[in-house]
């Protein structure tokens, strides 16, 4: 009894975390856990679009921005919260806790195969990227290739490599990022487009 009223009641905890299930998926098979399909979502990103995006000088930089499919399968991360108990002893009155849903992290993400063509007065990108729908709504994520494309130098001199970032809203561009890294390790935006 002494021992019991030392040791206090056991506690429960309920806590959640997040599971993925990656399935491949075909294009036109509409995806209920997002709501649409890849070729739903790709229609609206083949026909050329402008953007006026800012220079790291500030000065204007007119962009032509183009997305096409490539090959390879669109792969689904389908997620699921799933909640587990989780028992302990203390010294306090036994009670139940149940932590949050982790809703920030635990959303369904697909993948698709696509070939990014972005052009403008120093800048020449063209080849493959990733396109992505879910937790940023839809966002295109390439690797600059230094030896055949290029975004404009950083203030840290030529750079050793590079990303761009293009974010579309109800399929036209919201937002374009042009990122490179210099020798020293710096990184700089040396393009910038938002639309709002």
């Amino acid at each position: 009894m002494i021992l019991a009223l030392l040791l206090g009641c056991a506690t429960t905890f309920l806590e959640s975390h997040c599971e993925f299930e990656v399935r491949e998926v075909v294009d036109d098979e509409r995806l209920d856990e997002l709501d649409t399909s890849v070729a739903r979502v790709l229609l609206p990103l083949v026909d050329p679009q402008e953007a006026d995006a800012i220079g790291l000088d500030g000065g204007a930089l007119p962009l032509v921005v183009t997305v096409a499919r490539a090959d390879g399968m669109a792969v689904l991360d389908d997620a699921t919260v799933v909640t587990e108990k989780v028992s302990g002893s203390g010294r306090n009155s036994s009670h139940a806790w149940v932590g949050e849903e982790p809703e920030e992290t635990c959303r369904d993400l697909l993948e698709v195969p696509v070939a990014l063509t972005l052009s403008g007065e120093g800048v020449s990108v063209s080849g493959p990227a990733s396109l992505w729908i879910g937790w940023e709504g839809v966002e295109v994520v390439h690797a600059l290739d230094l030896g055949t494309e290029s975004l404009p130098a950083g203030l840290h001199g030529a750079p050793v490599s590079g990303e761009v970032r293009v974010r579309y809203g109800g399929g036209t561009i919201n937002e374009i990022e042009g990122i490179v890294t210099a020798q020293d390790g710096a990184r700089e935006t040396v393009l910038w487009y938002r639309a709002f």
